[in-house]
């Protein structure tokens, strides 16, 4: 038995996968394209691939996106941008984790 596993389109270059856990959704960095894939993890997945066709959202955010955090708590994704020295795009999620708005910060500096 060959086994078929659900996809979804996604920019170029895919390379990091983060889930809200409090809310499923889920967000790919595209490297080669600069952005970031916003996709519904309870519409596709596993078991529900209703929602495999399309992304919710493709946003754009600073060169080469090649590191990723969510914070469910802050409402916040993190994305780190490589090749733009000293930058972190920020996205705002609304309370079901869709991102709302998308800033890139230049020379962030993050403290512990």
């Amino acid at each position: 038995m060959r086994w078929r596993f659900p996809t979804m389109a996604t920019g170029v270059a895919p390379q990091l996968a983060a889930v809200d856990p409090a809310t499923g959704i889920i967000y790919v960095t595209d490297f080669g394209s600069a952005g970031v894939t916003v996709m519904d993890g309870s519409r596709c997945n596993a078991t529900v691939t209703s929602g495999c066709g399309a992304p919710l959202r493709e946003l754009a955010v600073g060169s080469e996106p090649a590191g990723l955090a969510v914070s469910p708590q802050a409402s916040t994704v993190y994305v780190a941008d490589t090749f733009q020295a000293g930058s972190v795009s920020v996205l705002a999620t609304d309370p079901g984790g869709t991102p709302t708005d998308s800033t890139v910060l230049t020379r962030c500096h993050l403290v512990a």
